[in-house]
């Protein structure tokens, strides 16, 4: 009899250490399936993220993230004639290479895309709510001009478009000057005057031009001649 209860006692507390063990291993086996889940629901998630990110389009909110960097705002006239090169090397900030793709999109960025281009942050734009503005000085050293541009995009960061409104060239005694006045948010002029001087007659003769530009609701921009004229002086 003692050896059969010692049997049974024997067999009762190995079920029991059994059945703790396949408890503690089912407790285990749970926590290890848990984080064994988390561990594969995590990266998927941060991949998610990650293309969710990548796939967004550029934003108003990365393109205001800009405006420190341009060194005026709110520009009603646009006038680059006392304004060189090393003008724009010491008081301006250069637009480096990961604001390149944000500001210069399709078409656009193929025309930047050159040796001799500088470009420099100059003014940001006040604008209605659904667009950006600001402008854009390009050095460009191959057609010796100073060239200022406004930008226009939408509240999703696409480019809409873009005019000149400013400029500055010459070469010898060929000169271009143009100068761009903000007449309210949608409409500006545009005044260039385009000449060459002839150093052996001591003459002075070219163009002036007079141009209206235009931004519509959507962003759509216009550009209308409304007055030229040539001229000739002699010095």
């Amino acid at each position: 009899m003692l050896n059969l209860e010692s049997y049974c006692i024997t067999y009762y507390e190995r079920m029991i250490t059994e059945n703790r063990l396949n408890s503690i291993f089912l407790i285990v086996a749970t926590i290890l399936i848990t984080i064994f889940q988390g561990c594969l629901t995590k990266p998927v998630k941060e991949l998610k993220l990650k293309e969710e990110f990548n796939n967004e389009s550029p934003t108003k909110r990365k393109l205001i993230d800009l405006k420190p960097k341009f060194k005026y705002a709110d520009l009603k006239t646009f006038d680059l004639k006392k304004m060189t090169v090393e003008d724009f090397e010491k008081n301006f900030s250069p637009v480096d290479g990961n604001d390149f793709k944000l500001i210069f999109q399709n078409a656009e960025a193929k025309k930047q895309v050159s040796p001799y281009n500088t470009n420099f942050y100059y003014s940001w734009q006040k604008q209605n709510n659904n667009f950006t503005a600001f402008t854009i000085a390009t050095v460009d050293e191959e057609s010796s001009c100073i060239l200022l541009k406004y930008y226009i995009f939408d509240d999703d960061g696409k480019h809409l478009g873009n005019f000149d409104i400013a400029s500055r060239c010459g070469d010898g005694g060929w000169a271009l000057n143009a100068v761009g006045k903000q007449l309210n948010k949608s409409n500006f002029s545009y005044l260039m005057i385009e000449d060459e001087s002839d150093l052996n007659e001591d003459s002075l003769e070219g163009d002036s031009t007079l141009s209206m530009v235009k931004i519509d609701s959507k962003g759509n921009i216009s550009s209308k001649e409304v007055y030229k004229r040539h001229f000739k002086h002699q010095k």
